[in-house]
């Protein structure tokens, strides 16, 4: 199935797998090649939702998906969260949750 034939909350289920395939790909120091791939189907994905719906902003996870802090796994899980939390319009949520997310990504390089 490819990203075009998937709606909306199973392209957020499989974006939010592939960011916890490439933390996973990283701790384990694996070929950066491998990371670059994971990381293009974030793009692809990103481009489906970008016609389908705004508010769910992978390129802004992917700049920091790749790197070993170990902050950048929480936020990963905020972003999965807050992209639900988009979905299912619980915008007092998402909002929440985009506080920490800045919180983290203040304080990253």
């Amino acid at each position: 199935m490819t990203s075009e034939t998937k709606n909306v909350p199973q392209l957020i289920n499989v974006a939010g797998e592939i960011m916890e395939r490439i933390r996973t790909l990283v701790h384990k120091q694996v070929d950066r090649r491998r990371i670059a791939i994971e990381i293009e189907k974030l793009r692809t994905i990103q481009e489906s939702l970008d016609e389908e719906m705004r508010g769910i902003d992978i390129k802004r996870v992917i700049h920091y998906v790749d790197r070993p802090d170990p902050e950048v796994d929480r936020l990963v899980e905020l972003y999965r969260r807050k992209f639900f939390a988009v979905l299912l319009e619980d915008y007092e949520k998402a909002k929440a949750l985009n506080d920490e997310i800045e919180e983290i990504e203040k304080n990253l390089p």
